[in-house]
């Protein structure tokens, strides 16, 4: 599997791509600070800038995932929605479009579920995808903090079965198979501690989605692929 990122960030889904075994082919990240971890990490990597200026093309990838912007939707803002000018789904559906993935995985705020989320399902059912969303906490892997998130997955040429749409997926103790992704992560506190960078970095990592929780999802969709 060939996968992309938008809105790349520090690249957590492309670590979660690089865990499952598939190839990092390109990135879209407008930030100075994160395309400098990016290149460190994925040194191989296409990088691309200005999402609006992106251009794709039919099969570039097989796979496309991306935590757009939460600032439209979060209740930490003035949740705008559609109106607020870092709104950028529409890029990212556009690029879909170009692209024509098997798989799409987003990433959001929770709060996406009252505002544009049917509007992501009919753009993308429009496409002959289907799509689901998921509630998933990093609870769910073992984090010791909950950080609440709705994953959206879409699959093309597949009609989704509305029963069961918008199925959630509840926060569950850490089990011994979960907790070796957390047992060499430092406290929070020392995350932020004495770091150069320190607010390029405390905005990067605030920023990034959790990688174990995009490679649950990923482990599904290339078992998926191989059955």
């Amino acid at each position: 599997m060939k996968h992309g990122s938008l809105f790349s960030g520090i690249g957590g889904f492309d670590l979660a791509a690089e865990w499952v075994g598939w190839e990092n082919v390109l990135q879209v990240e407008n930030d100075k600070f994160c395309n400098k971890v990016l290149k460190k990490n994925f040194p191989k990597v296409k990088r691309y800038g200005d999402i609006k200026e992106f251009k794709g093309h039919k099969g570039q990838c097989d796979i496309i995932s991306g935590g757009f912007p939460c600032q439209p939707f979060s209740i930490a803002g003035k949740q705008k929605g559609i109106n607020d000018d870092n709104y950028y789904w529409p890029e990212m559906f556009r690029i879909i479009r170009e692209i024509r993935p098997l798989w799409v995985v987003g990433e959001n705020t929770p709060n996406i579920t009252k505002m544009v989320l049917d509007e992501i399902y009919d753009d993308l059912e429009n496409e002959n995808y289907s799509v689901q969303a998921f509630d998933i906490p990093a609870g769910a892997v073992g984090s010791p903090q909950y950080r609440y998130r709705t994953w959206i997955v879409a699959n093309s040429n597949k009609v989704r079965c509305r029963e069961q749409e918008k199925k959630q997926i509840f926060s569950r103790r850490p089990t011994p198979e979960f907790c070796p992704w957390w047992s060499v992560e430092p406290r929070l506190d020392r995350v932020a501690y004495g770091l150069p960078n320190q607010m390029d970095r405390g905005k990067g990592l605030g920023n990034s989605i959790v990688p174990q929780v995009a490679y649950e999802l990923f482990k599904a969709i290339e078992y998926d692929n191989q059955n």
